[in-house]
């Protein structure tokens, strides 16, 4: 399963604090959305597409191996 949440807009300072407290990430750094698209593989790159579409304001959208469900 993966999962991409709106964790909403971080202030200059929360962002300068922010480190990555998984050990399996490296680094977190923040890019615009033109720039993200580049960086995961096609398969994440729908889903990252896919969550900006839902942030429309019309709720979750469920893909199944990156497609839609519905």
């Amino acid at each position: 399963m993966a999962f991409i949440f709106d964790g909403g807009t971080l202030d200059a300072r929360q962002a300068r604090e922010m480190r990555p407290q998984d050990g399996e990430l490296s680094k977190a750094v923040f890019v615009p959305l033109d720039e993200a698209r580049e960086l995961p593989r096609k398969r994440l790159r729908t889903r990252l597409d896919a969550a900006v579409r839902g942030l429309d304001g019309q709720g979750p959208v469920y893909l199944h191996d990156g497609g839609p469900v519905w």
